[in-house]
């Protein structure tokens, strides 16, 4: 029998934007073979029941061509394809907007 393992790791959007060197940590700063998997928080639920950015860092960065949170986390797969990272729906000041609506029938999910 082969023994396989899963490690789980969670990065906060906000980490990168800690004004303390010791605990401010950025995409470029996760060793892409720590983990097997990478949660990115967050995403959030629209009215529309459409997911969006939840922070506006998320999608583009903070100059005309710096690249966005979700990018930067992703290029973690060009150093270790096997890397799988999903995106976490919520948080604590998301509280349950959208989640019973998109919930509800199989067609919203």
């Amino acid at each position: 029998m082969k023994f396989s393992f899963q490690f789980s790791c969670y990065f906060a959007n906000w980490a990168a934007k800690r004004y303390d060197n010791i605990s401010r940590l950025t995409p470029e700063d996760i060793d892409p073979f720590l983990c097997t998997h990478i949660n990115f928080a967050f995403a959030k639920v629209l009215e529309s029941l459409t997911l969006a950015p939840y922070e506006e860092d998320d999608l583009k960065g903070w100059t005309l061509d710096s690249k966005g949170m979700y990018e930067r986390i992703l290029q973690l797969k060009e150093t270790n394809p096997d890397l799988r990272v999903l995106l976490s729906v919520g948080g604590w000041t998301h509280a349950s907007r959208g989640f019973n609506e998109v919930s509800k029938t199989a067609g919203n999910m």
